[in-house]
């Protein structure tokens, strides 16, 4: 009889027969990349019983295997003995990367939480998969097994007072990213990353613990500013409505986080030939998947966002 976590794995690969995967990639991280995600995003964890920050786990029909460095080795060897799942030492020189791992294996058909897995990171397993091969983008594919898992948070949300904190104003960001726009040729700057959101709208919250981020997409153009972000169903708390009035008052609009998909592809009162930038190592799969159905390839720019350099000046 197995434990829990190989029970889960096999109930896994019940689902890649039913839907002709040859691998699955678990990643340990959520849709904004971010290092640290909230329950409804440790996947890793639920599925290995691994806890560690930093892990990603294969699943294959006849293998499953978890991906960490060395500041997790003994750790994931402990918590995953007696699920079935094999520890995969990475950053060493023999080491061997997911892609590679896959590669050698003949996957051809790969399954991911497009939500989950980042653009870089999803080209590296396109490459793995190579001419004829698939890599599947099925958003929270677990929710058929996870029958518990957490919702996405929604924590009160509040805004920075600059005057007591120091730092720069929003409106003032706002304009300085519009300025990097206009030099750059882009319409549009999509950001996904939740400390440089945090940065660009001077605001805090709590959906990550002991993280003060707010789960959200940024949307800028020349004309607007959309901040997608999840509200309570039950009723907005007085310091999350004064905070979000603020932010409107300076030209922010504040909108639901699944409308980020239908602005990508909202253009009225622009042209069909909108430019969008976007960070590939922050934006996930799936909503860069939905980006290269809306917009022409030669307008959409992958690159560094510029507000990693700009948020590093002290």
């Amino acid at each position: 009889m197995g434990n829990i976590y190989s029970d889960r794995i096999d109930d896994l690969r019940q689902m890649m027969r039913d839907n002709g995967w040859d691998a699955v990639v678990i990643g340990g991280s959520d849709p904004h990349a971010s290092e640290y995600p909230a329950p409804r995003w440790q996947q890793v964890k639920w599925l290995s019983g691994f806890t560690g920050e930093a892990g990603d786990l294969v699943v294959t029909h006849d293998h499953a295997g978890l991906w960490t460095d060395s500041r997790y080795f003994i750790q994931a060897l402990e918590q995953l003995e007696g699920t079935g799942v094999e520890l995969h030492k990475t950053r060493l020189p023999d080491s061997v990367s997911i892609p590679d791992w896959l590669a050698s294996q003949g996957a051809k058909v790969v399954a991911v939480d497009g939500l989950c897995q980042s653009v870089s990171a999803a080209e590296e397993l396109i490459k793995a998969v190579g001419e004829g091969g698939r890599l599947s983008d099925v958003p929270d594919m677990l929710d058929a097994l996870w029958e518990d898992r957490p919702a996405v948070p929604v924590t009160p949300v509040t805004t920075l007072d600059v005057e007591c904190f120091g730092g720069i104003p929003r409106a003032e960001k706002i304009s300085w990213i519009r300025k990097w726009m206009l030099l750059h040729g882009m319409d549009r700057v999509l950001l996904s990353s939740l400390d440089e959101i945090a940065w660009m709208l001077n605001v805090r919250g709590g959906d990550i613990e002991y993280n003060p981020l707010v789960i959200s997409y940024l949307l800028v153009s020349h004309d607007y500013v959309k901040w997608f972000v999840r509200k309570s169903m039950a009723g907005m708390d007085p310091d999350t409505e004064d905070s979000f009035n603020e932010l409107v008052a300076d030209g922010v609009d504040i909108e639901d986080y699944e409308a980020v998909f239908f602005a990508l592809s909202d253009f009225s009162g622009e042209t069909s030939q909108v430019s969008l930038f976007a960070d590939p190592s922050t934006l996930n799969y799936h909503v860069a998947s939905y980006i290269k159905d809306s917009y022409p390839e030669e307008c959409v720019t992958y690159g560094t966002s510029p507000v990693i350099l700009e948020k590093s000046v002290k």
